[in-house]
């Protein structure tokens, strides 16, 4: 970053940029006013304190997709926040930010000195992380450099006590109910053509789920999980879905991988996932989740009564405490579950009724 130890840099830095643009037949317009009029988060860094199957208590790195995350501008009292809370445990001393201005605007941030008497101007970047444990001045300068509008911004993060996840009810318009509809993951994949490291007969055939997950260790990479049930004609039995995953490189050199059955030897039956109808799973917020309606063979869970939850890609299951069903919550048909960038949604019954977390 580059600090400005007068405001007459700025106001030089602007002249020769204009000089710049000009040529010898055009003529540079001012524009005396200007403002933010977009802000936009970076990715964030997470850490996550869980509970594995065996009841022991560990911690885990994730990401935030910041983007997801709108930020509300309030021109008149010269604010910025997020509009919805960042999930517990984000890290916000190191975030990237990108800033849009009207008519141009030079968009500064004052850091103010260490002990928080004096002005440190740094000409914002969108490159350069930024501090927002406490809220943050930016300036948006005009283009002559003869005034500035100021905003205080500020990142608001869930407490860490306040961990369990509250649902909002909306009435979506047809159009909006389409594109939701349409966030489901078309499952398009072909486990025999790809390979199998055991028999196609552990392959589900109903009920089927793509879940895409991000390996925190090759950015180039991805994990595939498969997730759905066998034939109740022909498998009467199975208590529990059946569940694949396979590594998908994108990068150079990439490697072909097969597809992985998920042993189902050694695990209790709790930490399974069960069998059930209109299954659906999801990748969110670091971890697979799923939800179902009624039992199949010889599976006991009651219909839509939780989420289960996966923080091994699909190995183990437990029951989420994170994520829960409001109150009085019911689904008598048919309960879709979608994703995208920041929230959850529960489409229940064909959209009579949507429910996103807030």
């Amino acid at each position: 970053m580059k600090r400005l130890k007068t405001m007459a840099v700025l106001v030089a830095a602007l002249s020769l940029l204009t000089s710049c643009l000009k040529d010898n037949n055009d003529e540079t317009v001012y524009y005396d006013d200007t403002a933010i009029t977009v802000f936009t988060l970076g990715t964030l860094n997470r850490t996550l304190h869980t509970t594995n199957a065996a009841g022991n208590d560990s911690t885990y790195k994730g990401t935030v997709a910041g983007s997801g995350y709108s930020m509300l501008i309030d021109q008149a009292q010269g604010t910025i926040s997020n509009e919805k809370l960042l999930p517990t445990g984000t890290d916000i001393s190191k975030v990237i930010t990108s800033v849009t201005t009207k008519n141009g605007g030079t968009v500064v941030v004052n850091l103010r000195t260490h002990d928080g008497l004096k002005d440190s101007l740094v000409v914002h970047s969108n490159t350069d992380s930024l501090d927002f444990t406490k809220p943050l001045e930016f300036r948006v300068y005009n283009m002559s450099g003869t005034a500035y509008r100021k905003y205080t911004v500020t990142l608001n993060v869930k407490a860490s006590g306040d961990d369990s996840v509250r649902w909002e009810q909306t009435s979506p318009t047809a159009e909006e109910l389409a594109r939701l509809m349409s966030l489901k993951p078309v499952v398009d994949v072909t486990p025999e053509a790809d390979g199998l490291d055991a028999s196609a007969d552990l392959l589900p055939t109903e009920d089927l789920n793509v879940a895409s997950v991000a390996l925190r260790t090759d950015a180039t990479a991805r994990r595939l999980v498969l997730v759905g049930n066998r034939s109740v004609e022909t498998y009467p039995d199975d208590a529990t879905a059946m569940v694949w995953s396979r590594i998908v490189e994108s990068g150079e050199d990439s490697e072909t991988y097969k597809w992985m059955f998920h042993t189902q030897e050694g695990i209790t039956s709790a930490n399974l996932l069960p069998r059930m109808s209109g299954l659906q799973v999801v990748s969110f917020d670091e971890r697979l989740l799923a939800i179902g309606g009624k039992a199949l063979g010889k599976a006991t869970a009651e219909p839509y009564s939780c989420f289960y939850e996966s923080l091994d890609n699909g190995l183990t299951w437990q029951q989420s405490k994170r994520y829960t069903l409001p109150t009085g919550f019911s689904c008598t048909d048919k309960c879709t579950m979608v994703t995208d960038d920041a929230n959850l949604y529960l489409i229940v019954d064909e959209g009579k009724q949507v429910l996103v977390t807030k």
